[in-house]
């Protein structure tokens, strides 16, 4: 339930004629008429705004279709215009093609026509002039006056043949269906491209398949290739490890060379070292020997020594007693 409130302005004093005080109650009552009015006034603002977003949703949903068909047609209008302006483009680069081969062709023309006219002239010169050239080898060259008419000829038709597109161009003027059929020889031509295009199309990719064939072919020929060189590999290998169990082998025999050596040599040297011990033993007591020799000399020579002293002591006081 809603609580009634006091109003904070009660407390001020109304000073008017026409002020009635009324009836506690009754303002109580109103108070509580007015609350229920606002709660569903707010209630239908409320309302009002969640429709009101969603209408504004939709709204904004709306032009954003509009925008992509709009952009939908535009890009369809641009691409027709673009092939349009295209096919245009090439029409008018066809017939200028169209104009400069002619123009060409007819420049080739009058010039082979031009040198006929000028190789029959050498030719028939040639002949006239055949037998007195070979008789007039070694002598001085001497132009005869029909060669000289004909060179004269000669470079009038050079001359001539400069202006060859003035005669092409007077022609042009001349016929004047010439523009009409260059227009039905371009859409001539366009009409055949279209129709390449069309049958390119509709048809399967004969080159494409072609292709594949030749790239399944040279694959094949790569995975022959291939075979071959892991066999030769294999046998390579084979062969590397026959070489490598035959080094291995023959280091074991030089490994076990070399100890059979080095336990000889270890023996010798204990052989000599032996030998030398006895040796050294042999010399010490050989030295021990001489030194026992020398000394028993020593000691003999000095008793023959006294016993002469002795014996001429005595032979002296034997003559003094005589």
């Amino acid at each position: 339930m809603a609580m009634s409130v006091p109003s904070r302005f009660a407390c001020l004093k109304i000073e008017d004629d026409d002020y009635r005080p009324h009836n506690p109650n009754k303002e109580k009552n109103g108070n509580k008429k007015k609350q229920a009015n606002n709660k569903s006034e707010s209630k239908k603002q409320a309302k009002g705004n969640g429709n009101a977003k969603n209408n504004q949703q939709k709204t904004n949903q709306q032009p954003k279709k509009k925008k992509a068909d709009k952009s939908a047609e535009q890009w369809e209008q641009w691409k027709q215009k673009d092939n349009v302006l295209v096919e245009e483009c090439y029409e008018d680069d066809l017939q200028q093609a169209l104009l400069l081969s002619k123009l060409e062709f007819e420049e080739k023309k009058h010039l082979n026509k031009q040198l006929k006219k000028s190789n029959d002239l050498i030719i028939r010169s040639d002949s006239t002039d055949g037998k007195e050239m070979k008789k007039q080898k070694n002598k001085a060259k001497a132009m005869s006056l029909d060669q000289f008419n004909n060179l004269m000829s000669g470079n009038v038709t050079e001359r001539n043949s400069s202006s060859p597109e003035k005669d092409t161009e007077e022609k042009i003027d001349d016929d004047k269906e010439f523009f009409s059929r260059l227009q039905m020889e371009t859409k001539e031509e366009l009409s055949k491209e279209h129709l390449r295009e069309t049958v390119q199309v509709r048809q399967p990719p004969t080159t494409e398949v072609i292709t594949s064939a030749q790239y399944h072919e040279h694959l094949n020929q790569k995975d022959e290739e291939i075979k071959k060189m892991r066999a030769e590999l294999e046998e390579m290998k084979a062969e590397l490890m026959d070489v490598k169990i035959r080094n291995k082998r023959l280091c074991a025999i030089l490994g076990q060379g070399e100890m059979r050596e080095k336990a000889e040599v270890l023996i010798d040297v204990e052989r000599l070292t032996r030998v030398q011990a006895e040796l050294t033993a042999e010399v010490q007591s050989l030295h021990a020997q001489l030194e026992q020799e020398k000394s028993k000399k020593h000691y003999s020579n000095d008793k023959d020594h006294k016993a002469k002293d002795k014996r001429k002591r005595d032979n002296g006081v034997s003559k003094t007693a005589d």
